[in-house]
């Protein structure tokens, strides 16, 4: 996930593609850790979004 100021006071947040981001760890346990940071994430974008 990154997160940066676009303007003052605005940020941008984008979530990597966990499939290509963690696809060199070769590790289940990272695998399944960042699919489940990136649906938590999703759902709190999600309410803040509403």
């Amino acid at each position: 996930m990154t997160v940066k100021e676009v303007d003052q006071g605005n940020i941008e947040v984008s979530i990597e593609d966990i499939t290509v981001t963690w696809a060199l760890s070769n590790t289940n346990e990272l695998g399944e850790l960042a699919k489940k940071t990136t649906k938590t994430l999703k759902q709190i974008l999600s309410e803040i979004d509403q």
